[in-house]
């Protein structure tokens, strides 16, 4: 795994990025990296991200993001999910 292009895309979801997570997808980054971030993976940051959009969580879903990940807090990205983008995790679960 590699540990570089993780941090990379859990800093893209972060920041809404979808280039970034595009491109870094592309390259093969690993998609549920949580580093020393406590479980929060990139899904998680995508959801719950203010710009984060149902085009992002839906390409981290479709590169493999598990969808019932658990923070170290115990939760998953449907905990932190606006209700803009609640419907397309719930079909995916």
């Amino acid at each position: 795994m590699d540990a570089e292009k993780g941090r990379q895309l859990w800093e893209a979801a972060r920041k809404s990025d979808m280039d970034g997570i595009r491109r870094l997808l592309q390259e093969g980054a690993p998609v549920n990296w949580t580093g020393d971030w406590g479980g929060w993976t990139p899904l998680h940051l995508a959801a719950r991200n203010e710009n984060g959009t149902p085009e992002m969580v839906e390409a981290l879903v479709r590169a493999g993001a598990e969808v019932h990940a658990k923070t170290n807090d115990g939760e998953t990205p449907l905990h932190s999910e606006p209700r803009r983008t609640l419907r397309l995790l719930c079909g995916r679960g």
